[in-house]
C-alpha cells in the first residue's frame, strides 16, 4: 500500500516521497461531579504523504485506503502551491535501543478494570470529604507507526499509553480548592490509588489559609510548576520559531541564557516516557542529547525542513501533533516538537531548601500561564495552589494572587536552589523529570 502512494506520486511528477501510517485504538472512562460521566472507545488509520516536487513540498492525508490515487495527486498538486525549501530524507534505518515502548497489561486493560479503577478513587474521594466534587479518568491506547520513503527508509514501531487522573473541587466557608494529579506512561505502572492520596494530601494542606502580603518574594517551584514553566524554553528553541526570528533566543547557540545550576537533557529514550520512540515522524533517530549545560544553550529543536535553514543537522524533533489534542497525529504536517525533558537535579533536599526561606511562596499549581507572551519569555498566572513560607516552613495556603515575570531572566539570574528530589511530570505527549527550583525576588501580586 504504501509503495502504491509513492509511485503514484511520481507518476504525478513528485521526485521524492514519504508516507507516514498510524493505526490508533483508544479506550477511555471519565467521572465528573462524583458520577461515570462517559466510556469511550474508537480506532482509526490513516496516512498521510509529503512530496518534494521540484525543490517544493506538498501534503495530503487519507484515512480512506481507496483514495490512494487521489491522496498523491493532491500531494503533488499542493507542492506547486508552495516556495521552493531545502529538504533531505533520512535513508539510515533507526535502531530501537532496546527502548520498550509496549506493555501487554495495558493492552489488556478492559473497561470494566478501568472504571472500577476509577470509581474507586472517587470513592475514596469521597469518603474523605463527601462534599468534594470528584473528578477523574484512565485512558488508554495503542499505536502502531511506520515511515516509509524513497531515499530507502522503512521503520516502524508499536506504542502503548496509559494515562490517570484524580481530582475534585471542595468548598470550605469562602474557600474554593481545586485540586488534581495525573500521570502517564508507555507501561501499566500509572496507580490511580496513589494519586488519589496524593490529592487528599493536597486538600489537607490547603484547608487552612493565612494572610499574604504581596511583593518581590523567594518562590520555591515545586516539579510541576517548574516543568509549566519550562514550555517557555520549549517555545524558545523550536526551530519554527528561530526560523521566523521571533525567538528571543534565536541567536544565543553557545551563549549562557539560563542559571549555571541548570541543565537541561532531552531523552527520545527515556524508559516508560510518552514522548519516547525510536524515531521521530519523519524518520529520525531520537536520542539523549544536552539542551542546556550548565545554563549555556546548546541547541535546537528541527526538524527536516527547518534544520537546513538554520544550518544545523536534524535534531529528531520532528514530530506531527494535532493542534487541538496535543496528540500524534497522521493529519498534521510535520513540525519542530521537543521530547521528554530531565532537568538535572542538585545536591540539596527539597527540605533543605525550603528551611532556608525566611518569607516566601511555595507555587504548586497556576491557571491561565498560556495568556502571558509566553514567547518573549514573560508569563503571568494566577497561583491556584500555593503556600506561604514563614521561617523554613509552610503555615498555610494563599489566595487570590498571582506570580508574574520573565522566565529567561529569573532562571538565568535570581535561581539560587535546585533540589535533589525529582519527581515524574507528564505534560502533553511528553514525560518530564524536574527537580524543585527555588529563584529570589519573584513578584507575587494580591
Amino acid at each position: 500500500m504504501l509503495d502504491d502512494v509513492m509511485e503514484k506520486a511520481q507518476a504525478y511528477g513528485a521526485h521524492e516521497s514519504e508516507v507516514f501510517w498510524q493505526e490508533t485504538s483508544t479506550g477511555s472512562v471519565r467521572f465528573e461531579d462524583s458520577r461515570l460521566k462517559s466510556v469511550d472507545s474508537s480506532q482509526s488509520r490513516g496516512m498521510a504523504i509529503r512530496v518534494v516536487a521540484d525543490g517544493r513540498i506538498g501534503f495530503a492525508t487519507a484515512s480512506d485506503m481507496g483514495k490512494a490515487r487521489e491522496m498523491a495527486r493532491q500531494a503533488v498538486e499542493s507542492a506547486w502551491q508552495c516556495e521552493k525549501t531545502e529538504i533531505a530524507f533520512p535513508s539510515v534505518r533507526p535502531e530501537k535501543n532496546g527502548l520498550k515502548m509496549e506493555d501487554e497489561a495495558v493492552s489488556k486493560l478492559q473497561p470494566e478494570a478501568m472504571a472500577e479503577s476509577a470509581e474507586n478513587a472517587i470513592r475514596r474521594l469521597n469518603e474523605y470529604d463527601p462534599s468534594v466534587l470528584a473528578f477523574g479518568g484512565i485512558g488508554k491506547g495503542e499505536m502502531r507507526i511506520r515511515v516509509k520513503n524513497t531515499t530507502g527508509l522503512d521503520a516502524e514501531y508499536r506504542k502503548t499509553l496509559l494515562s490517570g487522573s484524580v481530582g475534585g473541587q471542595l468548598i470550605v466557608g469562602t474557600n474554593i480548592l481545586f485540586c488534581y494529579r495525573d500521570a502517564a506512561s508507555t507501561s501499566a505502572s500509572v496507580a490511580v490509588d496513589e494519586l488519589t492520596e496524593r490529592v487528599i494530601a493536597d486538600f489537607e494542606m490547603s484547608r487552612t489559609t493565612v494572610p499574604f502580603e504581596g511583593g518581590p518574594k523567594t518562590v520555591v517551584f515545586t516539579p510541576r510548576a517548574a516543568c509549566a514553566l519550562f514550555d517557555v524554553l520549549r517555545m524558545g528553541i523550536n526551530g519554527k520559531n528561530v526560523e521566523k526570528g521571533t525567538s528571543p533566543i534565536r541567536d544565543k547557540l553557545g551563549a549562557r541564557i539560563l542559571s549555571e545550576k541548570l541543565t537541561v537533557i532531552e531523552d527520545g529514550l527515556l524508559e516508560e516516557g510518552v514522548g519516547s520512540a525510536p524515531f521521530d515522524d519523519e524518520g529520525t533517530p531520537l536520542g539523549r542529547k544536552t539542551v542546556v549545560d550548565h545554563g549555556v544553550l546548546r541547541c535546537f529543536a528541527v526538524d527536516l525542513r527547518t534544520a537546513p535553514k538554520l544550518n544545523v543537522a536534524p535534531s529528531g524533533n520532528g514530530f506531527r501533533f494535532d493542534r487541538y489534542t496535543g496528540w500524534q497525529s497522521y493529519e498534521s504536517p510535520p513540525a519542530p516538537q521537543s521530547t521528554n525533558w530531565l532537568l538535572s537535579p542538585a545536591e540539596r533536599s527539597y527540605g533543605e531548601i525550603l528551611g532556608e526561606v525566611e518569607d516566601g511562596v511555595v507555587v504548586d499549581l497556576m491557571m491561565g500561564l498560556f495568556t502571558g507572551n509566553l514567547l518573549s519569555g514573560d508569563f503571568s498566572a494566577n497561583l491556584m495552589l500555593a503556600y506561604r513560607i514563614n521561617k523554613g516552613k509552610i503555615v498555610g495556603r494563599i489566595k487570590n494572587a498571582m506570580v508574574s515575570g520573565n522566565f529567561y531572566e529569573i532562571f538565568r539570574d535570581n535561581v539560587v536552589g535546585v533540589s535533589r528530589d525529582t519527581e515524574r511530570v507528564a505534560s502533553g505527549a511528553t514525560t518530564n523529570v524536574f527537580p524543585y527550583l527555588c529563584a529570589n525576588d519573584l513578584m507575587i501580586s494580591t
